[in-house]
């Protein structure tokens, strides 16, 4: 309240040792005390009386209260909007699962000729022998052997020169 520290609290000791007297110090400190404690019930009994008097406490009772019902209609908001989510996507869900079913239902022979656009429209799926089978590539074997035939060729054409020994003789 006074922000009195430790030091002001001492000094205020030492003076009054001094102006009092050891003997009558005691008794000085305990009236003081209760001189405080009467000052102090006084002031709280007195705000207490003034809030009665102009109804702070009502006052933060509503205030409280409207905080309260704010709270509540940003959750009512919330709610609201979850609710709306989920039908929205109940909904969605439904139309997904009806379309699914219609798919289902569609003979296999219309999908094919185009009415499911995840199929595709290309008649020639079933016929043409080259949507079976990707190309193929040349297998390791053969790879291997068209290696080997340009350094047959090289040697092929690389003349050969052979030295014989020669007789001395």
């Amino acid at each position: 309240m006074f922000d009195i520290g430790f030091l002001e609290l001492a000094v205020i000791a030492v003076i009054g040792l001094i102006v009092i007297g050891p003997e009558r110090l005691p008794e000085a400190v305990r009236s003081g005390a209760t001189w405080m404690a009467k000052i102090r019930k006084m002031m709280r009994d007195t705000r207490a009386e003034i809030e009665v008097q102009i109804g702070a406490d009502e006052i933060r009772r509503e205030l409280h209260n409207e905080q309260v019902m704010k709270s509540l209609e940003a959750l009512k908001v919330t709610k609201d909007d979850i609710q709306q989510h989920i039908l929205d996507a109940d909904r969605k869900m439904m139309l997904e699962q009806e379309a699914e079913e219609a798919k289902l239902q569609t003979p296999v022979s219309r999908r094919v000729a185009g009415d499911d656009p995840t199929l595709g429209t290309d008649d020639n799926v079933f016929t043409d022998p080259s949507y079976a089978h990707p190309p193929e590539e040349p297998s390791k074997v053969e790879a291997d052997t068209s290696a080997e035939t340009p350094q047959a060729n090289n040697q092929d054409q690389q003349p050969t020169t052979k030295t014989e020994p020669a007789n001395d003789r």
